[in-house]
């Protein structure tokens, strides 16, 4: 018995023939709108009340047809009108519900600018690679891209805009640079080199110059004492 092979698209720019029947609600609401003329996507909405964990809004991508990015980078473009710290990206191959590829980051990646984020398999410019949430499997059959915003503040108002979303060939580590907003990118404001100390004093003017650790027992502090009494 053979299995069946399932067609694969040769796409590049996967936001031209959107329809809303393409976005599947998780959490949140998310609509296809146009940006400057083309088709983009936004998901907005409140987050529930506050609790211990951190509270996201998501959405997924359903492609018609799936796609393989193997040696391919998939960009993405995106701004905020109400910016949040978390930012996900996640891919998944047809019929699997564990991503194939899976990315994060909680550095503002997402601005009220437009930024350019560049994901392959792995590594990516702005967003951390997220072994532990992938099949470890190959990206040939991705029929779903899925997007998180996410805060710590409940009952916050957030939204994400995807203003554009295509596979290219994948970019070499040198080409694959921080592009559109800053935020999250703090300037370094050192004036001079930093002189590291060389030597530590256990012992200063006859008196422990360090916290003596003991367990918290009757005996861990009588044996600390004398650990103290004996420092000159």
């Amino acid at each position: 018995m053979c299995a069946l092979a399932l067609p694969l698209a040769q796409a590049a720019d996967l936001l031209a023939n959107l329809s809303s029947g393409q976005l599947q609600k998780d959490i949140g609401n998310v609509k296809v709108i146009k940006v400057d003329g083309k088709n983009a996507i936004e998901l907005s909405g409140v987050t529930g009340p506050k609790k211990a964990n951190n509270l996201y809004l998501q959405f997924s991508l359903k492609l018609d047809t799936p796609i393989s990015l193997e040696g391919k980078t998939l960009q993405v473009k995106a701004f905020s009108k109400v910016p949040s710290p978390g930012f996900y990206v996640r891919a998944y191959n047809s019929g699997e519900k564990k991503a194939v590829w899976s990315f994060l980051s909680w550095n503002s990646r997402v601005g009220t600018a437009e930024s350019t984020i560049n994901v392959t398999g792995g590594r990516s410019d702005l967003l951390q690679w997220e072994p532990g949430m992938t099949t470890g499997g190959k990206p040939d059959k991705v029929d779903r891209i899925q997007f998180y915003i996410g805060t710590p503040e409940g009952g916050k108002a957030v939204d994400l805009v995807i203003t554009g979303l295509q596979d290219v060939p994948e970019l070499a580590p040198d080409k694959i640079k921080p592009t559109g907003s800053t935020v999250g990118f703090p300037k370094p404001e050192l004036s001079k080199v930093v002189d590291l100390p060389k030597a530590t004093a256990l012992v200063k003017n006859g008196a422990a110059n360090a916290e003596i650790l003991h367990p918290d027992t009757a005996a861990g502090r009588a044996a600390a004492a004398k650990v103290a009494a004996a420092v000159k």
